[in-house]
């Protein structure tokens, strides 16, 4: 039942986003140029300080991109530009047991997390 009321959480927010165009892309400011390996350090520290035990984490990292992420008019998040990494991160829960691999999302800009999206109730949190 929390499933489908989380689910219809996610749906409803969905439809009140308000995705990139390629004119935005065209417009962005990126901020500098961010290394993979700068992307991973700032992903780290960020997706550890959201999890109930940080030092039992096993993270994998993706391509850290350009992007534009989508506004969410309803939580006040706009339109964001800057380098996302998606990782996959399997760490312990409260019973001690691990959750499988979980897909978290981080957006930077100059070196500094500007977003994070990560899987527990699909919340996107600015900076």
């Amino acid at each position: 039942m929390i499933r489908f009321i989380a689910l219809g959480a996610a749906l409803t927010l969905a439809a009140c986003s308000e995705p990139a165009t390629v004119a935005d892309r065209q417009s962005a400011d990126y901020g500098r140029a961010m290394a993979q390996s700068e992307c991973e350090t700032i992903a780290k520290q960020n997706i550890l300080q959201g999890l109930k035990d940080p030092q039992s984490a096993r993270i994998t990292y993706g391509t850290c991109e350009k992007t534009v992420m989508h506004s969410i008019p309803i939580m006040g998040i706009p339109k964001q530009a800057g380098y996302r990494i998606v990782a996959s991160v399997n760490a312990k829960n409260s019973f001690g047991g691990y959750t499988g691999a979980q897909p978290w999302v981080v957006l930077m800009k100059n070196g500094q997390a500007i977003r994070r999206t990560y899987p527990h109730e699909g919340a996107q949190l600015p900076y």
